[in-house]
């Protein structure tokens, strides 16, 4: 167990430290395999563990160069689309997983060639899900079509001016967002090794750019709309509806802070309070890049919670600016890494 302990820090030491010169490219395609391992975040779930599974995943980067404003406060994040390929480690009850994801990799430092830290939103095709009779023993997906969502740490390594060694090391998440039950969802994490090939001449853009003066705060209003399935023998679809205030306070050019409050119309509750209105606190955290906004939420039920386990939630959500008041929305909704839902919706900036 010491031996293990040392080769970590030391690779950890290594994956950290090393600085390399910036990607003088504007594209790059990226190919990576990996190991990975699914996780047991439920009781229930420990009997879909058999064995580590493969990841192999294709990429297309997309490096920023400064003309957008953002570009310089992120320290030039990366952009793109992916492929990924997952074996799940349990063929017979799993399957195999398809995914594919856009994302933004934001580095940690302005220091050249730093770690970044991918966010990664799209779709998921499972192989095997959840039947009573065949395949009982599944009880994290419900359902072939999944959101995927990925988190990771990853880096690259020089090895000529086009050509650089990847690594990455996240966690990838499927789930339906309720939509179809039984759904604890899969999170498996990885390891991964991969290599990346740069074309076209990226011009950087150093110009300094004036900074817009911010508002300190302002006040919007959402609603949104998902549709969910409760774990019961009826797999009865409930439509539910949202509508949010959140207060915004700018902490600068890059994030802002949250708070506000969560009035939902919820009919999916009723057989465990008999009562279809839950109202919520929430504070949180959104990142700025330019009409793009990505956020974290975390809230508790100040009325008609379901259950006692499920008093706090987490939110996930993506904002995109259609002009300076609207903006659409998508939110995905958890309790304790468990989703609860999925929702789109439109919001308004009264000031």
């Amino acid at each position: 167990m010491k031996n293990i302990l040392v080769v970590i820090i030391f690779l950890l030491s290594f994956y950290f430290s090393s600085i390399l010169g910036q990607n003088p490219y504007r594209y790059g395609f990226q190919g990576s395999a990996g190991i990975s391992r699914l996780i047991a975040h439920r009781t229930d779930m420990q009997v879909l563990v058999k064995k580590n599974s493969f990841q192999g995943e294709l990429a297309f980067n997309i490096y920023s160069n400064g003309k957008k404003k953002h570009h310089k406060y992120y320290n030039y994040p990366v952009y793109g689309i992916a492929f990924n390929y997952i074996t799940s480690g349990n063929k017979e009850k799993i399957g195999n997983i398809y995914c594919s994801y856009s994302f933004v990799s934001i580095p940690f430092t302005h220091h050249k060639n730093t770690p970044r830290f991918k966010i990664g939103l799209g779709l998921g095709w499972v192989e095997k899900t959840f039947d009573i009779v065949h395949n009982y023993q599944n009880t994290a997906i419900g359902s072939h079509l999944n959101g995927n969502i990925v988190l990771r740490i990853e880096k690259d390594f020089i090895i000529n001016k086009k050509r650089y060694l990847y690594t990455g090391i996240g966690i990838d998440h499927i789930s339906n967002a309720a939509f179809k039950t039984p759904n604890l969802g899969l999170n498996f994490i990885s390891f991964r090794l991969g290599y990346n090939i740069c074309i076209l001449k990226n011009e950087l853009d150093t110009i300094s750019k004036n900074n817009i003066q911010q508002k300190e705060k302002d006040f919007q209003v959402y609603f949104s709309s998902a549709i969910k399935e409760n774990s019961t023998p009826f797999e009865d679809k409930f439509m539910i509806h949202e509508l949010s205030l959140q207060l915004g306070l700018r902490q600068g050019p890059k994030s802002s802070l949250l708070a506000g409050a969560d009035i939902l119309h919820n009919p999916s509750v009723e057989i465990f309070t008999d009562r279809k209105i839950q109202i919520a606190g929430f504070v949180g955290h959104l990142l700025h890049l330019d009409k793009l906004k990505i956020g974290l939420i975390m809230g508790a039920y100040i009325y008609n919670k379901r259950v006692k386990e499920e008093s706090l939630y987490q939110k996930i959500v993506i904002e995109y600016y259609l002009n300076n008041r609207v903006n659409g929305r998508i939110t995905l909704k958890s309790h304790k890494a468990k989703a609860d839902f999925f929702s789109i919706g439109i919001g308004y900036k009264i000031f």
